[in-house]
């Protein structure tokens, strides 16, 4: 999946919320995991170590550590899935903020959305086609190297995973890949986002409708479908139907972005005075002025009460950079960030310096100024 998105398997978000834990980075990438997959591998363990001790009697207790390769396959699927996800917006311009692994499959993060329904077509299929395509190299794997014991059944069970996690995610409706897909139709096709967004989501809220109504009606009438795959798809239908909620309530308004909501200020360099700065910050009525380097980044934030406690008469002579408060990298972000990762950011307690698309500080953002919409997303 993507983020700004989500589902069952490997439904593709695009946003995250903390309390996961980090494991590490694949390339440049963070990687996060929910505490719940502990849950959902020691189940996994628990209904495949008997398969394992039927195929292998010997070994004894260790069929339980040797049945925690399927949960770790299970993880890897998600990955190369999300992966997918990961290539499509780097082709895009859009680097990925993180991948998280969950109960629902994975979450890959961005800044922002694609701004054309081609590029949501093209992030859209980029977790599919990562799946397929890794599912044939094991279905090739099979039939050319050979393969024997758990290693054979371990690559059957990944290649069909793949397959099963590309085919779901590309059902019609949001929050799956397929629904995005399904989205980026419709705004090509009527030239509105918003318009789009809510016949995929309404989509979405259909496809939730019988995700969990076919199992349950199928075990009521006798079926053999089990109270456990019943279950599973009743959660997945849920999961569905509230990422497609989650689509519509934000299809209603426009949601703003930081470049929306921030404080104005303006950039200055380094070397000049405090006289120079507050010269700057009268002329133009701003409060606040952003502090560059000589990369011309911003490295500081200084505010006029700051520059005003200098005496008078020191003001040509004392420098800007001595009276401004530094930011750290983690505090400058993108101006179209928005949604959740925009109020997450705010949340944590710094004051984030605003930039444009060329870097240029254009204004402050702190919790504030944070508009309650924009946690909507």
């Amino acid at each position: 999946m993507r983020r700004h998105q989500r589902g069952p398997g490997a439904v593709s978000r695009w946003g995250r919320r903390g309390g996961d834990w980090g494991c590490g980075r694949i390339g440049r990438v963070p990687v996060r995991m929910s505490p719940w997959m502990a849950l959902l591998a020691a189940l996994m363990v628990y209904v495949f170590a008997p398969w394992v001790g039927r195929w292998a009697p010997g070994l004894g207790i260790a069929r339980y550590a040797v049945a925690l390769v399927f949960p770790a396959v299970l993880v890897l699927s998600v990955l190369v899935h999300e992966f997918g996800h990961v290539a499509a917006g780097r082709a895009l311009g859009m680097p990925a903020k993180r991948i998280t692994i969950d109960l629902l499959g994975g979450a890959t993060e961005f800044d922002r959305d694609p701004r054309t329904p081609g590029g949501e077509a093209l992030l859209a299929a980029g977790g599919p086609a990562a799946s397929v395509l890794v599912a044939g190299l094991a279905a090739l794997a099979e039939d050319l190297v050979p393969l024997t014991g758990l290693a054979e059944v371990l690559t059957h069970v990944f290649a069909v995973l793949n397959v099963a996690l590309a085919l779901f995610n590309l059902l019609p409706g949001l929050p799956l890949d397929g629904g995005h897909l399904l989205r980026a139709g419709a705004w090509r096709v009527f030239g509105d986002r918003r318009r789009a967004t809510r016949i995929a989501g309404w989509f979405g809220r259909l496809l939730a409708v019988l995700i969990v109504v076919v199992p349950l009606v199928r075990l009521l009438g006798g079926a053999s479908t089990g109270i456990m795959f019943a279950a599973v798809f009743v959660f997945a239908g849920v999961m569905i139907w509230a990422g497609a909620s989650e689509a519509l309530s934000e299809a209603v308004l426009p949601v703003p972005d930081a470049g929306s909501l921030c404080r104005p200020v303006l950039p200055v360099a380094e070397h000049l005075s405090v006289a120079e700065s507050l010269m700057v910050a009268e002329q133009y009525g701003v409060r606040e002025l952003v502090v560059l380097d000589v990369e011309d980044r911003a490295w500081g934030v200084v505010s006029r009460s700051a520059l005003l406690a200098v005496p008078p008469a020191q003001r040509p002579a004392v420098p800007v950079v001595a009276v401004a408060r530094t930011v750290g990298e983690d505090a400058i972000v993108p101006a179209g960030l928005r949604g959740r990762e925009l109020a997450e950011r705010v949340r944590s307690g710094a004051e984030l310096v605003v930039v444009d698309r060329a870097g240029v500080p254009k204004g402050l953002l702190a919790e504030g100024d944070l508009d309650p919409r924009a946690a909507r997303s």
